[in-house]
């Protein structure tokens, strides 16, 4: 019997940080979970410059059906990264206890996909964005007396749930309690910037091939 899914949309801040749950059935995301963990990784990366590397990435997950899954999902259900312009993606590792630091994305939006397939508060593996006045526009975070204090903000990796989010929001990855975490994030830019690989999301896409020569 087909499981039913319904979609449900939280919108953080007027679109600052959006997520996404039910998209996926409990086979998929236990499919799309075994799939990532095949990914090879390097280690290598850092947040910032002046820090050391955290965790390991691979950036050859656009040849993964994982993520022909994703590219499908954004080009058919999520209709708030419509007319943005893929740039690339990469798939993060972060072993058991392990944290990044905050930092900013190279790109306009980002797209986190969390594949765990269980999850318990006591687990923790939130994703954290630290809010500023300057994120936030006209809003003002202010406490009862008037100080201006920054807000920090912290998403649960629900099994399944997609996270969009502006990227120059700063941001962090914790690890798990007594788990690995993969993450898949997918990058993109506001389209025509030059910064991209030209293509565009819309529903109907096929052009799964012509990105994956592309990066």
């Amino acid at each position: 019997m087909k499981e039913r899914i319904t979609l449900d949309k939280t919108v953080y801040f007027d679109g600052l940080i959006t997520t996404y749950d039910n998209m996926f059935s409990a086979s998929a995301i236990s499919a799309m979970e075994t799939n990532i963990m095949d990914a090879p990784f390097k280690y290598g990366t850092k947040d910032n410059p002046d820090q050391p590397p955290t965790g390991l990435q691979c950036f050859e997950f656009e040849h993964f059906h994982a993520w022909q899954t994703l590219w499908n999902v954004v080009n058919e259900k999520l209709e708030d990264l419509e007319g943005l312009e893929y740039r690339r993606s990469n798939l993060n590792f972060f072993a058991m206890g392990e944290d990044a630091y905050y930092h900013k994305d190279d790109c306009d939006w980002t797209l986190l996909y969390y594949c765990n397939s269980k999850w318990d508060p006591d687990e923790k593996g939130e994703t954290k964005f630290f809010i500023t006045d300057e994120d936030l526009g006209d809003y003002k975070l202010q406490d009862v007396k008037g100080n201006t204090n920054p807000l920090v903000l912290s998403i649960a990796p629900i099994p399944g749930r997609l996270c969009f989010f502006k990227s120059s929001i700063n941001h962090s990855a914790t690890g798990f309690r007594s788990n690995a975490r993969f993450v898949p994030a997918l990058k993109f830019v506001e389209a025509g910037k030059g910064n991209g690989t030209g293509i565009i999301v819309q529903k109907g896409n096929q052009q799964m091939l012509d990105i994956r020569s592309q990066v």
